[in-house]
């Protein structure tokens, strides 16, 4: 058995993102298309069409005045290997769709991490149909598909990432954390609007190993939103708001992120002081000390665009008894809702969760800016309320209580085959 292709019973599970031949999985359903495959993913894939996530300086707009806004075709069709393997990674509902027939298609499932999967499924089929690159019965076809939410949630049922209960209400020095976490044009946008608060604490980078991602040598300039998921930059690029900038500046009101800024990190905080971490990579499930030091915590998830999924950033809110604000895709308060926990109500509007990015990226920012202006202590006061308290005790035992019973399933090379009719495979 190796990491990529592995069966269970009559399932076939072929790996979308692996570490080698990122194509390999087309190649074994086409020499043997009647058997039945479950194609995984459980990391960040984004599974949109390449039109709506692009990657390269060379996609110039033609004109950007509105309705008759039309960019330079992509060159995808160039064969390009970096290409291909971008959508490989990034987009593969693409690939499946244009690769594979409607009869072989029938017998694929597709575990996934996205909560809006069956919705972007439905947008890429049309698109594609639309461009003539599928047929009539690929563009209809509704594509069996398990929801793998509980990826992170082993940062719960690890107790050496719990906060030491005498810490837990320590005195707070801001109202605001935020840590940028992995640097993405949304939270360096979000961070170039509220760096300058004193009531905030940030950083640009997710953690000191983090180093790689200050490697600059472009810069950004004129960003503004374009129209609906949309920036405009750099002469009018087009991008999307998760676009990776590792090798940007970013330029805005006199913020440079190439300055690096880090939180701090100490392992004194935490139950699991004396445990030795595998890699330095494990500090991602931890929290520095201004995130304790801090009354609300915001931050965006791995992807905030069309797709989206709660990874460890959504875990540690809930694990810590943090009121957070968060930038997700569309739906994501919906589906937190649907998993059982309950919002904050009392504190944020959350009427922004189904609209487009522009418009949940504005709310959170405003909301966060009242925030910030408060006075410290009258924040404190505000989320001492009894229902607040009441609510953030009840999140942290529920995702307590959905570790333990997921836990036994999270190694997908020994999933439960019965999950699919116990659950339901959704369709």
């Amino acid at each position: 058995m190796n990491n990529n292709v592995f069966e269970i019973k009559d399932y076939v599970f072929l790996n979308l993102n692996p570490d080698d031949k990122f194509d390999y999985w087309i190649d074994i359903i086409q020499k043997e298309p009647t058997k039945k495959y479950v194609l995984w993913d459980v990391t960040d894939n984004n599974h949109l069409h390449p039109y709506d996530f692009t990657m390269k300086d060379d996609y110039q707009a033609l004109s950007i005045d509105g309705a008759n806004f039309k960019f330079k075709p992509t060159t995808f069709e160039h064969k390009d290997t970096s290409n291909e393997e971008f959508l490989m990674n990034f987009c593969y509902l693409y690939v499946i769709l244009k690769t594979l027939s409607a009869d072989i298609l029938k017998n694929i499932i597709i575990v996934t991490t996205d909560i809006n999967f069956e919705i972007n499924l439905e947008n890429v089929q049309l698109k594609m149909w639309q461009n003539g690159e599928i047929s009539e019965d690929v563009a209809h076809l509704k594509i069996k598909y398990f929801l793998w939410y509980w990826t992170f949630l082993h940062t719960i049922s690890n107790e050496s990432f719990y906060i030491k209960p005498e810490f837990e209400n320590i005195d707070k020095k801001y109202n605001v954390c935020f840590p940028v976490f992995g640097r993405k044009l949304c939270r360096l946008h979000m961070l170039s609007e509220i760096h300058t608060h004193e009531q905030l604490s940030w950083s640009n980078v997710g953690h000191p190993s983090t180093d790689g991602q200050m490697n600059i040598n472009k810069e950004i300039n004129n960003l503004s939103f374009f129209q609906g998921n949309y920036y405009t930059f750099n002469r009018g690029i087009i991008q999307s708001p998760d676009f990776p900038l590792h090798t940007y500046w970013f330029i805005k009101n006199k913020f440079h992120s190439h300055e690096k800024k880090v939180l701090t990190e100490n392992r004194n905080y935490f139950l699991g002081d004396n445990q030795i971490d595998l890699n330095p990579f494990e500090w991602q499930y931890r929290v520095p000390i201004e995130f304790i030091e801090s009354s609300v915590y915001l931050f965006f998830e791995s992807f905030i665009h069309l797709a989206t999924h709660p990874t460890e950033k959504t875990w540690k809110a809930f694990l810590h008894k943090k009121p957070f604000l968060c930038v997700a895709g569309p739906n994501y308060y919906r589906f937190l809702k649907k998993l059982g926990f309950k919002l904050y109500d009392e504190i944020f509007d959350y009427s922004f969760d189904g609209k487009l990015y522009q418009e949940r990226f504005k709310s959170v920012l405003e909301q966060v800016k009242k925030i910030l202006d408060m006075n410290t202590e009258k924040l404190q006061d505000l989320l001492n309320q009894k229902d607040i308290l009441e609510k953030l005790e009840y999140n942290k035992k529920l995702s307590i209580q959905l570790s333990n019973k997921l836990w036994k399933d999270r190694d997908i090379k020994k999933f439960n085959i019965d999950l699919f009719d116990k659950e339901g495979i959704h369709l």
